[in-house]
């Protein structure tokens, strides 16, 4: 027998979206919708195309399930299951840092380093540097296809979603997985470096949004007292893991580049280059080192 239908998309949006809105949620409407359609597993765009489709009563259950977890404020990105970098489309869950926009600069910033060798990055070697999701990467290897990589991550949980993420665009046979601490497990010496080191300072945790402070991995998160601990022993390291000519990129915070910049330049005397790239805020972003 059919299952009955009980309500149409567009009521359960429209409560949906004050619910989310009450409890301080930016973009509730979007909220909502993103996590209908996963309920339903029909894509957003048909609820707009359909804001009368029914919604039978186990979706609706769903997608009440999902409603509460978010009003928990638990990340959108972990209910719904992936989330959009670089226009790909990642696996991701509580394993790993969900991957934020402002880190697309620093692939943009590897593929132009990259570019000065090769177009498409033939004969390079690049590792990734607590690779998380594999977001960073992933991407690197999929407009790079001429290279080879290393990711690497302290958790092997991490790095398992990441190997599905690199299996889920094509790229698994060109990225070796390995675990461990910062640089450590690194075998060889490599052409690049990228990484996004966690850097909010250890004070900071306690007053951000709750949906970073209580769902994301903290040691993914946290850099110490000033956010730097992790970052500083990429520098002090990266050196005798960059081949001649090597490149070093790293992700860094709001108010970090100064220190940064002088702990690179102390970290490589003999560097042809030691600058920052803003982000689209004009925020230095993304530290760049060129060795001769």
């Amino acid at each position: 027998m059919p299952e009955s239908h009980t309500t149409t998309a567009r009521t359960v949006l429209t409560e949906a979206r004050v619910r989310l809105g009450e409890a301080g949620i930016d973009e509730a409407a979007l909220e909502a919708r993103l996590l209908l359609a996963h309920a339903m597993d029909v894509t957003p765009s048909a609820l707009l195309l359909e804001p009368d489709h029914p919604v039978t009563t186990d979706e609706a259950t769903a997608f009440e399930g999902l409603l509460m977890r978010r009003l928990r404020r638990e990340p959108l990105a972990y209910l719904v299951g992936e989330r959009e970098f670089y226009g790909l489309r990642f696996l991701v869950d509580q394993r790993v840092l969900i991957p934020r926009p402002e880190t697309e600069l620093l692939v943009e910033s590897a593929l132009a380093m990259a570019a000065e060798r090769s177009a498409e990055g033939d004969g390079l070697l690049m590792a990734d540097v607590g690779t998380g999701s594999g977001c960073i990467v992933v991407s690197l290897a999929v407009h790079l296809p001429g290279a080879r990589f290393y990711a690497l991550d302290l958790s092997g949980e991490a790095l398992a979603l990441a190997r599905s993420n690199a299996e889920r665009h094509g790229v698994e046979e060109r990225v070796t997985f390995l675990e461990g601490d910062v640089l450590a497990p690194l075998p060889e010496p490599v052409d690049m470096i990228v990484a996004n080191p966690p850097y909010v300072p250890s004070r900071n945790l306690e007053t951000i949004q709750p949906e970073i402070r209580h769902y994301e991995p903290r040691v993914a998160l946290e850099g110490g007292p000033e956010g730097l601990d992790v970052a500083r022993r990429v520098l002090a390291d990266a050196g005798r893991h960059l081949r001649p000519g090597g490149r070093l990129l790293m992700e860094i915070g709001h108010g970090q580049a100064s220190e940064v910049v002088e702990t690179a330049k102390a970290s490589f005397p003999t560097a042809v280059e030691i600058d920052m790239v803003p982000d689209l805020a004009g925020i230095p972003r993304v530290l760049r080192v060129r060795l001769p």
